[in-house]
């Protein structure tokens, strides 16, 4: 005797069945059989900015760069500088492992500057560092007979910075 196959049964256990494949994969966050990366994953896109311009005859220059210690970390950043309490221009937006330079022609004297220090989150918006992280100002003598070099590195995840200034004769044109 030919025994009956519970079709009925089978449907409603593949039914089940799928319906708890699909409640795992909605559950997991994957909307394709096709596993792909989250956005989270990938740094931001780098904006594309024009570098500022910096004059061949610059009294002052000015470095900045980051020691980072993982590759998420490197996220883009610049430095905005002010001098006198006001706005003078910023460095070019870059990696933070990367050189970023700004130059200028100043009057010769003894200027205030100040560094702030902008990063790029992994949400899109820009954010300054807290203000105990920030360089404090510092007065820095122009001459016009010699370049100033200003070297800003941060590292310590940020917490940290140093400040240098360097001093170099320009060379005497005939």
């Amino acid at each position: 005797m030919r025994q009956k196959f519970p079709i009925k049964k089978v449907k409603k256990e593949c039914a089940l069945l799928a319906a708890s494949v699909v409640f795992l994969f909605s559950a997991c966050g994957i909307s394709h059989f096709k596993s792909r990366p989250s956005r989270a994953a990938f740094p931001p896109l780098m904006p594309v900015a024009s570098s500022p311009v910096i004059p061949p005859n610059a009294d002052i220059l000015i470095h900045s760069q980051d020691q980072i210690s993982f590759f998420e970390e490197d996220g883009a950043s610049y430095l905005k500088i002010y001098v006198d309490h006001h706005y003078v221009g910023r460095t070019n937006i870059a990696p933070k492992s990367a050189s970023k330079k700004w130059g200028a022609v100043l009057n010769s004297g003894r200027h205030l500057f100040r560094f702030e220090k902008w990063d790029l989150q992994t949400s899109g918006n820009w954010r300054t560092l807290a203000p105990r992280s920030q360089p404090r100002s510092r007065w820095i003598s122009i001459d016009l007979s010699s370049q100033t070099v200003v070297s800003v590195n941060f590292y310590n995840h940020e917490l940290k910075h140093s400040v240098s200034i360097q001093i170099h004769p320009l060379p005497k044109t005939k």
